[in-house]
């Protein structure tokens, strides 16, 4: 599956075969085994940070609620949230998704299968959530090969030094048509600004 999920993105974005072989092997997004909440909680901590710098913040949320007892990150205060080094907008998020979820977690039993658009319509639906936030939950978490989340910082660098380095521009780049493994064409492009390909190419 792989093999042919590369060969179509090759023939579709012939600009980036190099990219492709020399970052290879990436896998195809897999379903993971996550609450919603705690998901919906990471991706929020995420919004405009580094990876890295997400991975930290994230990390302290989750001691914080261990140590105070609480299990679930969304059950702290929002005081305690924020003394984790999150903003006081994403507390709310983070407590009012988790509210939501708590309150009703038969609604949110199908997410995981929705069809993409239907997702993006349902996670848009809670305050500080996003189109952003759902492409990152259906790619990350729940396995979907077909997102491309366009919005993405980080994707935007990537397709910004790959125009830069191929001389092919934005707007000849067949991102539709990567279809139906626009997912592994995302993180092919994240895993190049990871390992700095991309100045290693100048």
């Amino acid at each position: 599956m792989h093999q042919d999920a590369l060969t179509h993105l090759s023939l579709k974005l012939p600009h980036l075969r190099e990219m492709f072989s020399q970052l290879s092997p990436v896998e195809l997004p897999t379903k993971q085994e996550v609450e919603i909440p705690l998901a919906v909680t990471e991706i929020i901590v995420s919004q405009m940070l580094s990876g890295p710098s997400a991975d930290v913040i994230f990390s302290r949320l989750i001691a914080k609620a261990i140590g105070t007892g609480n299990s679930k990150p969304w059950h702290l205060t929002e005081k305690e949230i924020m003394e984790c080094g999150i903003s006081r907008r994403k507390a709310f998020a983070i407590i009012n998704f988790g509210t939501a979820f708590d309150s009703d977690p038969a609604r949110f039993s199908d997410w995981p299968t929705l069809a993409h658009e239907s997702l993006v319509r349902e996670v848009s639906g809670f305050w500080g959530l996003s189109r952003w936030s759902a492409d990152i939950l259906g790619l990350s978490y729940f396995g979907n090969p077909d997102v491309f989340p366009a919005s993405d910082g980080t994707l935007v660098r990537a397709i910004k030094a790959a125009c830069a380095n191929t001389e092919v521009g934005a707007e000849e780049w067949d991102i539709d048509g990567a279809s139906p493994y626009r997912s592994l064409l995302a993180r092919y492009l994240w895993k190049s600004i990871d390992t700095g390909f991309w100045q290693q190419s100048v």
